[in-house]
């Protein structure tokens, strides 16, 4: 079921996964851009409260500044565990700058409460939350 769809991002609840798409529009974001699709997620998941995340990056074009990351880790993932997320599945972006970045943020000390595991592709990584 799709929750919330904007020009840069899907969010959809399958079971009790988010499902979290970013879109190849991503690569036209602004830090505000970023800003906003990222509490539009922490609006939601605080409501639905699912146990897993499925963030399909690869259409992630948009490098996150360290500053973006640090609000991140301090702004949004505290929701996420607060919410009952505990396993994240992340689909790697193709280009190489905005998965670094989305590996940093995920590395920080918030960030590493929650199991997080690399995929190449979505069902591989929905099964893995599933399981």
């Amino acid at each position: 079921m799709v929750l919330l769809k904007n020009n840069f991002q899907v969010i959809a609840l399958e079971e009790d996964i988010f499902v979290f798409t970013w879109l190849d529009t991503s690569v036209y974001m602004k830090e505000e851009d970023y800003t906003e699709c990222m509490e539009n997620y922490a609006k939601l998941v605080a409501v639905h409260k699912p146990s897993g995340l499925l963030a399909d990056n690869s259409n992630f074009a948009f490098p996150i500044s360290p500053k973006l990351q640090d609000w991140t880790n301090e702004t949004v993932f505290p929701v996420g565990w607060k919410s009952g997320v505990r396993r994240v599945g992340m689909v790697v972006a193709p280009e190489l700058i905005p998965q670094l970045s989305v590996e940093q943020a995920m590395e920080t000390r918030k960030g590493q409460q929650f199991v997080t595991r690399y995929f190449d592709n979505k069902a591989e990584a929905y099964k893995w939350l599933v399981s």
